[in-house]
C-alpha cells in the first residue's frame, strides 16, 4: 500500500453512476471502499516518511474529496476517521499553511454534520486564525471562515458570540463591498437571525425590517435574497406575536 494506490482508490469512488442514483448494494460498497481508503490514509500517515507524502497538492485534494464523498454517501461520520491524520498534517505543515486550512475546514464540516458543533467551533477557530495569518483580515476566504465559525457558534449554543462575529461581518461587508451589495445585505440578514437566536427578538425584528426596506430598493423583486429576507421577517413577526408583543410596523 502506497500513496498512489490510496489516490487510485479514492478516485475510483468518484465514478458517476448511470442515472445518478445509488442502489443499496452500490451505496454500501462505496461506503466500504471509503472506509478502506480512510484506513489506508491513516496507516500511511503513521508510516515513516508517509506523512510527508500526504502533504502534496494531489494528496490534500484527495483528502478533501474523502470528506465530500462521505457527505455524498450519507455517512459523514466516516470522514471523522481522518481527524488524527488532519491533526498530524497540521503539525507537519503549520497552522497557517493553505493545505492545513483546507482540510481543517472540511473536518469542521464533517463534525457539524455529525452533531459535534462544539468540536467544529474549536476547529474553525484554528481555521480563522490561520487564514487571517496567511491571507489577511479582508480576504474572501477569511470572511468565509468567519461565517463558518459564526454559524457553528449558533449551532453549538453560543448565540452571543455568533452575534459578535456576524456584526463584524456586517461592518466588513459594507466596507469592502458597499452597504447595498447583495452579500452585504445577506450579512445583515445573518446578524438579524443571530440576534433572534440570542433572544433579542425586538432587535432582530428592527434589523430585519430595515434590511427589507433597503433590499427592496436595491434588488429585483424576484431576487432569491429578497424572497428569503421577506420570509425571515414574516417568521420573526409571527414569533413576536406568539410572545404576546407588538410586531411593529
Amino acid at each position: 500500500m502506497d500513496l498512489e494506490s490510496v489516490l487510485a482508490r479514492i478516485s475510483a469512488l468518484q465514478a458517476p453512476t448511470a442515472g445518478g442514483g445509488l442502489g443499496p448494494e452500490d451505496l454500501e460498497s462505496r461506503r466500504q471502499g471509503l472506509r478502506d481508503a480512510i484506513e489506508e490514509c491513516r496507516i500511511l500517515g503513521r508510516r515513516e516518511g508517509g506523512l510527508a507524502e500526504l502533504t502534496g497538492d494531489e494528496a490534500i485534494s484527495a483528502l478533501a474529496e474523502v470528506f465530500r464523498l462521505a457527505s455524498w454517501l450519507g455517512a459523514p461520520e466516516l470522514a471523522l476517521g481522518l481527524a488524527e491524520t488532519v491533526g498530524a498534517l497540521a503539525q507537519e505543515l503549520g497552522p497557517a499553511h493553505h493545505h492545513t486550512l483546507t482540510i481543517r475546514f472540511h473536518l469542521a464540516g464533517a463534525l457539524r454534520s455529525c452533531g459535534q458543533a462544539q468540536a467544529a467551533v474549536e476547529v474553525l477557530e484554528q481555521v480563522v486564525e490561520g487564514t487571517e495569518q496567511l491571507l489577511g483580515d479582508d480576504h474572501p476566504q477569511t470572511l468565509t471562515a468567519r461565517h463558518g465559525l459564526a454559524s457553528a457558534c449558533t449551532a453549538a449554543g453560543h448565540p452571543e458570540r455568533a452575534v459578535e462575529l456576524y456584526g463584524r461581518m456586517v461592518d466588513d461587508a459594507a466596507r469592502l463591498l458597499g452597504p447595498r451589495h447583495p452579500d452585504a445585505l445577506s450579512a445583515r440578514n445573518n446578524l438579524a437571525r443571530a440576534r433572534q437566536e440570542a433572544g433579542d427578538l425586538a432587535g432582530a425584528l428592527a434589523l430585519q425590517e430595515a434590511l427589507l426596506r433597503d433590499a427592496q430598493g436595491t434588488l429585483g423583486q424576484a431576487h432569491p435574497y429578497l424572497l428569503a429576507f421577506d420570509r425571515n421577517l414574516a417568521q420573526m413577526r409571527a414569533a413576536m406575536e406568539a410572545d404576546g408583543a407588538s410586531p411593529g410596523v
